[in-house]
């Protein structure tokens, strides 16, 4: 009776250490993919504003080859980055929700350990 006791506590344990190590790694890339969120969206703001910028340059003093080239070049760049945003924001849900479920199992071992 007491090997198996032992035995539970121990695989408690294990599956708890599991678990903050899971959550380690998790909150680890929820950083990431926030930091990765706020550079891209930056990124965006900024290709936005340079595409105004040329728009009205091109409003000003006409349309030329070379502001034409440079407004192409720009809309492109914010394309690509608009596109970057969803996979990033999705997976970062996925990771959040990893988070809050490991978590709540967390919690729920450490309350059954603190009744025993």
């Amino acid at each position: 009776r007491r090997a198996l006791l032992l035995r539970h506590a121990q695989d408690q344990e294990f599956h708890q250490s599991l678990l903050q190590d899971q959550l380690k790694d998790l909150h680890a890339r929820a950083e990431v993919l926030r930091s990765s969120i706020a550079q891209t969206e930056h990124s965006v703001e900024e290709g936005s504003k340079s595409i105004r910028n040329a728009e009205q340059r091109m409003q000003r003093f006409g349309e030329n080859p070379r502001l034409l080239k440079e407004k192409s070049r720009l809309e492109e760049e914010l394309k690509s980055f608009q596109e970057e945003l969803p996979p990033l924001q999705e997976e970062l849900a996925e990771v959040d929700a990893a988070i809050r479920q490991k978590s709540e199992m967390l919690s729920a071992m450490l309350i059954d350990d603190d009744a025993d």
